[in-house]
């Protein structure tokens, strides 16, 4: 098999991937903590009946500021749970989430220095990703980990290329690891 017939097959492997996580987020049901995020979060509970529907970004804003100080402190990945969960919706997410998962796999594929053409090694990412990380297809579950350890990737990818960087891409740097340190404490203690 030919360098470039591997390459494509690897590239028909990603737009796979892409359909799969799409089709299985599109038609997972909502449930939970996914009903529980399309509403502002009070002081007196993520669970309080008298909460109101998120309908804006400040909607989403200050229920998260509520959330970071009475639930947990994942800021950056429920202000993108409740955007989802209240805003835009299931089609919104499915067709993020399945872009989210060709860059997850992309960035590990990066990561490791594989090339699309190493055909085998991309069939084992793949199979690694879909099976290793298979988690509830919704918002909460898939923002909360698969989305934030591509937060994690991109950081540790430009922690091991970028060489030198100036003072404005600097401070761009320590936003972007404040947010990434801030995306779930399971994967970011280690880092």
């Amino acid at each position: 098999m030919t360098v470039k017939v591997r390459t494509y097959i690897s590239i028909a492997m990603l737009a796979v991937v892409a359909i799969v996580v799409f089709v299985f987020s599109n038609e997972c049901v909502w449930a939970g903590d996914d009903i529980s995020y399309q509403y502002i979060c009070s002081y007196d509970g993520p669970f309080d009946p008298d909460r109101a529907e998120i309908e804006s970004l400040t909607d989403v804003l200050e229920s998260q500021v509520v959330h970071y100080f009475t639930v947990n402190g994942r800021f950056a990945a429920h202000c993108l749970v409740q955007l989802y969960c209240g805003i835009l919706g299931k089609m919104a997410f499915a067709v993020s989430n399945a872009i989210v998962y060709v860059v997850f796999v992309m960035l590990i594929i990066r990561l490791l220095n594989i090339k699309l053409n190493e055909l085998n090694k991309v069939i084992s990412v793949v199979l690694l990703v879909l099976f290793a990380f298979d988690t509830k297809y919704v918002p909460s579950c898939q923002i909360g980990f698969v989305w934030m350890f591509v937060l994690v990737l991109i950081w540790l990818y430009i922690f091991y290329r970028v060489r030198r960087c100036g003072l404005l891409q600097c401070v761009g740097l320590f936003v972007f690891s404040c947010i990434v340190g801030n995306g779930q404490e399971a994967l970011t203690i280690g880092i």
